[in-house]
């Protein structure tokens, strides 16, 4: 049984703005991957095409993000009560927020490469949907966080069981 990432988005205020609808065609795609929006699929008024960031000093990234209900292969739609079961097929419309500036997400930790230290970077991957700790901003890239708060006081909790989580806060955005 695989076990796919786990995303929270924290902030207070959500602009409706900052969300976005997008359509990865590379694969499977899990929440908080980090992914370039390019054009509007045809035909649509509000859904973006999204890539692989290619690089990511220059690309505008976004992070995908659950919605509250999920729309299985066949069609059905169930409730999310274990966000660590899902993860989406290619071609499917997914919801994805725009990178602001102070906005913070909790993140479990599967969907960082490396292991998170207060303080320390995250940033996108070229190539890659992933995130991967820095120890400073000098690769330039156009977005990344900082690690807020990382260990067992910010777990996130499905049912009883504790996943080890991460909150990171924008840094920096375009």
């Amino acid at each position: 049984m695989t076990t796919f990432n786990v995303i929270e988005v924290m902030n207070e205020t959500n602009r409706t703005e900052d969300v976005v609808s997008i359509k990865y065609s590379a694969g499977r795609i899990d929440d908080a991957s980090l992914v370039k929006l390019t054009d509007l699929v045809a035909g649509e008024r509000d859904l973006y095409t999204a890539i692989a960031p290619v690089d990511v000093t220059k690309d505008e990234v976004v992070i995908v993000a659950p919605a509250d209900v999920y729309q299985m292969d066949n069609g059905m739609r169930i409730p999310i009560t274990d966000p660590t079961m899902i993860d989406y097929p290619a071609n499917r419309p997914l919801r994805a927020y725009r990178l602001s500036h102070g906005k913070r997400f909790k993140v479990s930790n599967t969907a960082i490469t490396g292991v998170p230290v207060q303080g320390q970077f995250v940033v996108p991957v070229n190539a890659g949907v992933g995130m991967a700790i820095a120890t400073d901003l000098t690769g330039a890239t156009k977005v990344a966080f900082v690690v807020e708060e990382t260990g067992s006081t910010c777990n996130i909790f499905v049912g009883a069981s504790a996943i080890p989580a991460t909150i990171l806060r924008v840094v920096t955005s375009v």
